[in-house]
């Protein structure tokens, strides 16, 4: 719309100034023939009379016909540089309005993309929430499984040729509120010096099965007990030598996820034949 006003104005000063402009009036012609006349004649022009009936003075008493009076030019209403200044304050003002136009239409879509942004980052809030909230659910309702190592009843260490013995067992206890299904059980029992590069991750490459399933355990009822199993370890507990046992379980719960629980263990040293939990090595006793 405001564009649409530029024309109609430049016209409207057009047709002004057109309306306006000086018109030329054409001078009679009887006053030229008369000099013309004279100079080829001679003789001087007769002097003008006037018409006893009040007509038009004419030459040697006959009555001339009317001639047009000549007129002054008018002076314009707006002359034109100042039709020029008009238009430009026109051009200056439309193109004004134009960019507040412009720059009104860019803030607007400015707080557009800012709302846009912010309700983004609500919606993203509001899925994480539901999603802690729906994690926070299934880790209440889940299957939890516990691993702890016990020696073999009535069993002890076998030293021979260099290499030491022990029989173990796994118990699982699965602590949560839904049935796991195990599908196998690992173990690995090695000696470790003091000063010897222990892992932080434990490393199940060379760890034994002691148990494969799947076998199911209820939520809080009995736990699984795995057969006795002899493992061998080179080497013999001495003096800054420590017998290590580590392993992991493996197994799945109603929620579809498959889950694992490891576990790490020491070997006391004499005839006491304890495991204590291995102390400030988190990945040797963890759950998912």
């Amino acid at each position: 719309m405001r564009l649409s006003v530029l024309p109609s104005m430049i016209v409207l000063v057009s047709f002004a100034l057109g309306q306006n402009a000086p018109q030329r009036s054409q001078q009679p012609t009887h006053t030229a023939q008369q000099q013309s006349t004279t100079k080829l004649n001679g003789n001087p022009p007769r002097a003008a009379t006037t018409d006893q009936q009040g007509g038009v003075p004419c030459e040697n008493g006959a009555k001339s016909e009317q001639s047009t009076p000549i007129e002054k030019p008018e002076k314009p209403l707006i002359s034109p540089e100042w039709a020029n200044v008009i238009v430009a304050i026109i051009y200056v003002m439309v193109a004004f309005f134009t960019l507040l136009a412009i720059h009104r239409q860019a803030n607007i879509a400015e707080k557009q993309s800012l709302d846009a942004k912010t309700t983004a980052e609500t919606a993203d809030k509001t899925a994480k929430a539901a999603r802690d909230s729906a994690d926070a659910l299934i880790n209440a309702e889940r299957a939890w499984v516990f691993a702890d190592i016990e020696r073999a009843p009535g069993s002890g260490r076998d030293v021979s040729n260099g290499q030491t013995t022990v029989s173990v067992r796994v118990i699982c206890n699965n602590v949560g509120r839904s049935p796991a299904w195990i599908d196998e059980i690992l173990i690995r029992y090695f000696m470790a010096g003091e000063r010897d590069a222990f892992p932080d991750t434990p490393d199940f490459s060379e760890a034994e099965y002691i148990h494969i399933g799947p076998t199911p355990i209820a939520p809080k009822g009995e736990p699984l007990r795995t057969d006795d199993l002899a493992i061998t370890a080179r080497g013999v507990q001495g003096l800054g030598i420590f017998e290590i046992a580590y392993g992991i379980v493996r197994y799945r719960d109603p929620f579809g996820a498959k889950r694992h629980t490891t576990f790490g263990y020491r070997l006391r040293t004499g005839d006491d034949m304890r495991y204590e939990r291995l102390r400030g090595m988190p990945s040797y006793n963890e759950h998912t």
